[in-house]
């Protein structure tokens, strides 16, 4: 392998940065090097990256995902993420960890945010996947999968959690739709 490109799985990248809050994992992807794959991005250039977080602690709720994250991992107040106007992100790489054995996740978006642990569904969410598709086999193991989802934009990108003490990450770009 060069030093020009470096070919990482998203849970190694993660447990590398275990710890972090977005912005702090996104200055190590930036690190990297001008030419890295993770997830389905393949040669994209680390600093057009953007890496949001949620985190539940109650099973069967709702949370926005952030880009800052307090220092237990838990979304702050007002930092909901939202897609700017004209573009869409484009999530390639989705990094989970379950607090029980056979729980899920799904990642969708709606009209507005929610809290950490809510359990109302954002206004007019539509899930972007299934509940067993993104499924933790193993209580907190780390698990990343590999999607190709696009949220659009104006739109607040949301995680739906199964089981209680769930742990996101992912992964996405912006781009012109």
């Amino acid at each position: 392998m060069t030093t020009e490109q470096q070919h990482l799985g998203a849970a190694e990248l993660f447990r590398a940065a275990a710890g972090l809050s977005p912005s702090q994992t996104l200055q190590v992807i930036q690190t990297l090097g001008p030419s890295f794959s993770i997830g389905a991005f393949q040669g994209v250039d680390p600093a057009s990256l953007i890496v949001l977080g949620a985190n539940n602690s109650v099973a069967a709720r709702y949370m926005t995902f952030h880009q800052t994250l307090d220092s237990a991992g838990n979304g702050t107040s007002g930092t909901d993420y939202q897609v700017p106007a004209g573009q869409q992100l484009i999530i390639g790489a989705v990094v989970f960890s379950c607090g029980a054995a056979a729980a899920s996740v799904v990642i969708g978006y709606g009209d507005d945010g929610v809290a950490r642990n809510n359990v109302a569904a954002p206004t007019n969410g539509v899930a972007l996947n299934s509940i067993e598709t993104l499924m933790a086999a193993v209580i907190t193991t780390m698990y990343n999968v590999t999607v190709a989802f696009k949220v659009p934009a104006t739109k607040y990108p949301y995680l739906y959690n199964n089981a209680a003490n769930t742990g996101c990450y992912i992964v996405g770009i912006l781009r012109n739709p």
